[in-house]
């Protein structure tokens, strides 16, 4: 026997939404569209077997769509792939340790080699010991990288709290 995932309540009478007898309260979004869209599965949509596996479909092509979608990346200016998104979410401007150098930083990597250009890499490649300028300047990245998250933080918050207050005002109002 197949083990239902959905919360699938049916009634037939009372005020409550439904589509195909199935309340719409215990189900997403996604799958109150599925039923309001699919009048052609009426017969189908008597089994409860049936409706969990077309809500498992639908969950399984969303989930991989969300992957396979084209987004503006605001940090190149280009149009990419979700990954490509949070692979360039991860880098920061900074400059070079050594020669000061306009370079790309990423967050994640606190390697010495990350806090140098393409010339001073093939350099200090082969050192022994880290000069004490990478050191200085992995210390400055990590700070900045922290006050810079921290600021883009807070003002996420402020953005929240900005949005509950007019949604509390627009329920008031109606």
């Amino acid at each position: 026997m197949l083990h239902n995932k959905y919360k699938i309540v049916r009634k037939n009478y009372g005020w409550f939404k439904r589509k195909f007898d199935i309340l719409f309260k215990y189900i997403k979004p996604r799958h109150q569209n599925i039923l309001l869209e699919s009048e052609f599965a009426r017969p189908l949509m008597r089994d409860d077997a049936f409706v969990d596996l077309v809500f498992r479909i639908a969950d399984l092509e969303a989930h991989k769509k969300k992957r396979r979608a084209h987004y503006y990346n605001p940090f190149t200016g280009d149009i990419t792939l979700y990954r490509g998104l949070e692979e360039s979410s991860k880098e920061m401007p900074w400059s070079c340790a050594i020669c000061k150098v306009d370079i790309v930083s990423r967050i994640d990597d606190f390697e010495p080699s990350n806090f140098l250009c393409v010339d001073c890499k093939e350099v200090h490649a082969d050192a022994e010991l880290v000069d004490v300028r990478i050191k200085d300047s992995s210390v400055k990245f990590t700070n900045y990288c922290k006050k810079h998250l921290s600021t883009e933080q807070n003002r996420y918050i402020s953005y929240l709290r900005r949005e509950m207050k007019r949604e509390i005002k627009r329920k008031k109002s109606d």
